[in-house]
C-alpha cells in the first residue's frame, strides 16, 4: 500500500509497522499470487474510448516475486510489485500493465494473529484480514479464512496492458477468503527472500 498509504487506516493506530520484509533476489521460485473475491461496479473504458458499465462477483489475482522486496533489506515492511488480473461479472480476464501496481503486502500473523494481505495501485487499495490460516497441498496456497477486517478506497483504476483502463467504483462487498499461492522454491536456499516468505515456507513445510 505504499509508505504513503498507510495512513489510510490500517496501519495507523498499530505499534510500529507490521508487514515484513528485506530480500535481495533468488532464482527458481514461482511467482506468488494472492486472490481476492467479491462483488464490485466499475466501468470499461477500452479504445477508442467507448465505456461500458460493469459489474458482478470478481476475482481478482495480483502475480508478484518474492524476492523483489522494493524496500531495503532489515526494516519490518515488503513491497512486492505486482501484475493484476481482473474477472468481473463473467467477462475479463482484464489484465494490467505489468507490475502496475504498487505493491502486494503480507502480514505475517504471528506479529498481531491475523494475516492480512493487500493490494495497492497508487492511488486506491483493497485490504483484508483473517485469522485463520490454512495450507492446501492441493493448490498449493495458504487459505485466508476468518475476516476480521476488509476495507477498500475506490475508484481503484487498472491501466490495461492491451489500452484502456478498469475502474471499480464501488466494492459492495469483499469475499471472506482469500488465499495466497506460495510453492516451495526449486532451491531450498531462502537467501534473497523476503521474511514474510521465508515465514510462509517454513509453515509450508511444517503442514
Amino acid at each position: 500500500m505504499g509508505v504513503r498509504a498507510m495512513s489510510r487506516g490500517w496501519v495507523a493506530g498499530l505499534s510500529g509497522l507490521v508487514l515484513v520484509g528485506g530480500s535481495a533476489g533468488l532464482a527458481n521460485a514461482d511467482p506468488g499470487r494472492l486472490t481476492m473475491t467479491g462483488n464490485a461496479v466499475g466501468t470499461l473504458t477500452l479504445p477508442p474510448a467507448s465505456a461500458t458499465a460493469i459489474s458482478g462477483s470478481f476475482t481478482l489475482v495480483a502475480t508478484f516475486d518474492w524476492s523483489s522486496d522494493l524496500l531495503p533489506p532489515g526494516i519490518p515492511v515488503s513491497s512486492y510489485p505486482a501484475t493484476l488480473s481482473f474477472t468481473i461479472g463473467g467477462n475479463g480476464p482484464y489484465v494490467s500493465v505489468p507490475a502496475a501496481a504498487d505493491a502486494v503486502w503480507y502480514q505475517d500473523g504471528s506479529l498481531l494473529g491475523s494475516d492480512a494481505v493487500e493490494i495497492d495501485t497508487h492511488v486506491s487499495n483493497i485490504l483484508e484480514a483473517f485469522s485463520t490460516e490454512t495450507w492446501d497441498a492441493t493448490t498449493q496456497s495458504f487459505i485466508l479464512s476468518g475476516l476480521v477486517l476488509a476495507s477498500s478506497a475506490p475508484p481503484f483504476n487498472i491501466q490495461l496492458a492491451g489500452g484502456g483502463s478498469l475502474e471499480i467504483d464501488s466494492f459492495s462487498d469483499l469475499g471472506p477468503t482469500a488465499s495466497i499461492y506460495a510453492p516451495e522454491p526449486g532451491t531450498l536456499g531462502l537467501l534473497g527472500f523476503s521474511v514474510a516468505a521465508i515465514r510462509l515456507l517454513q509453515r509450508r513445510r511444517k503442514v
